[in-house]
């Protein structure tokens, strides 16, 4: 039996193929995901399921990365 139950998964380069492919094999095995994207609104066209929470970040903006790993 795999439980995944509160597990959280950062995808970084979430709106790349490489991405989806990743955020689409981890929802059907109940996995919540945090998408890192620079920009949301296209993201959001892309995947629309409800375990995926987007966050704007920059990776070349070390501050903005803080908190990033945290769960709520």
């Amino acid at each position: 039996m795999h439980v995944t139950k509160n597990k959280l998964i950062v995808v970084v380069g979430a709106t790349g193929k490489q991405g989806l492919l990743v955020i689409h094999s981890l929802l059907k095995k109940d996995y919540t995901v945090r998408a890192l994207v620079r920009n949301p609104a296209k993201f959001e066209k892309l995947v629309t399921q409800k375990n995926v929470e987007t966050v704007k970040r920059d990776l070349k903006d070390a501050g903005s990365l803080k908190n990033l790993f945290q769960v709520a």
